[in-house]
């Protein structure tokens, strides 16, 4: 599992990613794309929290999560089909995004 936090406090944010997640990425055969991936989406939610649309507001609904996650993918994706960032064909984003969608 992945997941971006900043419970210690705003200065602290911090990225987690268990090695089972990689394992994972190897296993689906994203080896090379999908830490890549895993880094960008997660600091997208750091980015969701300093622009203020990162909050749940107490609003723990399915739809909320929902839009949280598939605003982290849209940010994430721009970075890595960027020159200046990833470089990634569509194709790779693609497959990678249907890779993460399956956990």
């Amino acid at each position: 599992n992945a997941f971006a936090t900043d419970a210690i406090g705003p200065d602290e944010a911090s990225i987690i990613i268990g090695d089972g997640y990689f394992q994972f990425q190897k296993d689906s055969g994203v080896e090379s794309e999908g830490p890549e991936y895993a880094h960008t989406h997660e600091y997208s939610h750091h980015l969701q929290l300093l622009l203020g649309v990162g909050e749940l507001n107490d609003d723990f609904s399915d739809q909320s999560a929902k839009k949280q996650e598939l605003m982290a993918d849209a940010f994430s994706a721009y970075f890595l089909a960027h020159d200046s960032g990833g470089d990634m064909t569509s194709e790779e984003i693609s497959n990678v995004h249907a890779i993460a969608y399956s956990v």
